[in-house]
């Protein structure tokens, strides 16, 4: 976790309104976070996130669900099986096309974060 991607969250997503437990879960996915410039990556499961928030697995995916309906995360690649999916944080714009023929892992090497 860079101390970018926490000012990143505290400036735009907690003063776009996110408080409790969207904030709080945007603050534990930013902690699996990798690269210095937004948008910023984390490939985390539900599991690990319900684990390090106290909340219920089930609960974490509604969040998950409502903070991606809220723009503030998109789902980049959906991980198979028990891999854990890969999250774009914050109000980003990731043109989908853009992706086409990209590995995701690829994504979350130093340097490798701007998707767009």
């Amino acid at each position: 976790m860079s101390a970018e991607a926490t000012r990143f969250v505290w400036k735009h997503c907690a003063r776009s309104g996110l408080k409790g437990a969207h904030l709080l879960l945007i603050l534990a996915m930013v902690h699996h976070s990798k690269g210095r410039k937004a948008p910023f990556m984390a490939e985390v499961s539900a599991e690990v996130l319900a684990d390090q928030v106290s909340l219920t697995v089930r609960y974490v995916r509604q969040l998950i669900d409502e903070l991606i309906k809220s723009g503030h995360l998109r789902l980049i690649s959906k991980g198979a099986g028990r891999q854990a999916n890969l999250y774009a944080i914050g109000r980003v714009v990731v043109n989908p096309s853009s992706l086409r023929g990209v590995n995701p892992s690829s994504l979350l090497r130093e340097g490798s974060t701007e998707v767009a």
